[in-house]
């Protein structure tokens, strides 16, 4: 009995890994199988639930560990800020190099630029499960040319003093 308890167990929790699992079908299948057979597999509850967690965060995690331009980390860089906006210098033409890391190692990340500047860069992540997406945003814009010119000035000026 104990033996086809434990395969029970085991092809529920192979079928949680290779399916899109939630929370709420984790507390469904406890209920089906029963805690006395989590216990006799040395789980506790609290242990089954959290492996469950798990598999469901790995295979949905969408998040970066970094996010460059020019191989430079982007200042106040978080994995929970999706959108940020960088200032070129007046003149710049070329779109910048946008590089990002996944946090998870099955999660693929897809760069997509605007064709020109100003424009945006996005960064898909789409995590193990081929399903879940999300796109960070990096937005940029050219400095003003009469700043620059103002900025340009000012500096000699100073200079010459």
């Amino acid at each position: 009995m104990k033996s086809i308890k434990r395969i029970k167990i085991l092809i529920v929790m192979l079928v949680m890994v290779f399916t899109n699992f939630t929370v709420t079908q984790a507390n469904i299948i406890e209920a089906i199988i029963g805690s006395q057979c989590i216990k006799q597999l040395n789980y506790s509850l609290i242990e089954f639930k959290e492996a469950i967690a798990s598999i469901i965060l790995k295979r949905t995690d969408t998040t970066l560990t970094d996010l460059t331009v020019y191989g430079e980390p982007i200042a106040g860089f978080s994995n929970k800020i999706e959108a940020y906006t960088i200032e070129l210098p007046f003149g710049t033409v070329d779109i910048p190099a946008v590089s990002a890391t996944a946090t998870h190692e099955k999660a693929t990340v897809d760069i997509i630029p605007d064709e020109s500047i100003p424009g945006d860069i996005r960064v898909k992540v789409t995590a193990e499960d081929g399903v879940t997406v999300n796109v960070y945003t990096v937005s940029f814009t050219i400095e003003n040319a009469i700043e620059n010119i103002n900025r340009d000035v000012e500096y000699k000026y100073m200079n010459m003093k």
